[in-house]
């Protein structure tokens, strides 16, 4: 696999989460929905943006789909954790959202994968 292809991929599903991020901070500003609606659009935000980040670095791969996948996962949640860290509250959400939040990510990423094939 070309790191062209690993770039490019990783760079589109990271597109994808800033654009839909974008749209419900609008639809936020403009409706005030309920913690549990912008928490069920995040994590929407997150399994769609993985979803097709696996699906195409599947694509791209000839073999392990749902590894090259689960890398994906990885290096998505790595950097979200690095951004929370920075921007966000300083990494104090608990562990257990945490942990949920990299299952999440990680097991769209490899369905998506998955289904390249």
């Amino acid at each position: 696999m070309k790191i062209k292809s690993l770039v490019l991929t990783f760079a589109v599903s990271i597109a994808i989460t800033v654009i839909a991020l974008f749209l419900a901070a609008f639809w936020m500003y403009r409706s005030s929905p309920g913690d549990g609606a912008v928490n069920a659009v995040v994590l929407l935000i997150y399994i769609v943006s993985n979803f097709a980040g696996g699906f195409l670095i599947g694509k791209c791969a000839v073999r392990r789909r749902y590894l090259w996948g689960f890398g994906m996962g990885n290096a998505y949640f790595l950097l979200l954790l690095g951004a929370s860290m920075v921007i966000g509250n300083g990494g104090t959400v608990g562990v257990i959202h945490g942990i949920l939040t990299y299952c999440i990510i990680t097991v769209s990423s490899s369905i998506g994968g998955m289904l390249a094939g």
